[in-house]
């Protein structure tokens, strides 16, 4: 069975993930610090251009990262980071 949409038990339910106590306390220590949306500037380095289909697939219907405030700029003035895919 796919485990697109998360784990499942044998019946076919879903089940509930859990998160490691020091995931949740980076997560909260790192929203605490931002206090915004994360605006990222992109940066093509070269190579495959494997990593530009991950990150334009994030942006996707499907994943839809711009949900939890992560937008991609189109200028370095606007960014908060810089992602620098390729080699």
């Amino acid at each position: 069975m796919s485990t697109l949409l998360g784990p499942r038990d044998e019946n076919g339910i879903p089940v509930p993930m859990t998160v490691d106590e020091s995931i949740a306390s980076m997560k909260a220590s790192l929203l605490k610090k931002i206090k915004r949306s994360a605006y990222v500037y992109r940066v093509d380095c070269g190579g495959c251009n494997g990593c530009e289909i991950e990150i334009f697939a994030t942006l996707s219907p499907l994943f839809d990262a711009e949900r939890f405030g992560i937008k991609v700029v189109p200028s370095p003035r606007h960014a908060i980071f810089c992602c620098l895919p390729g080699q």
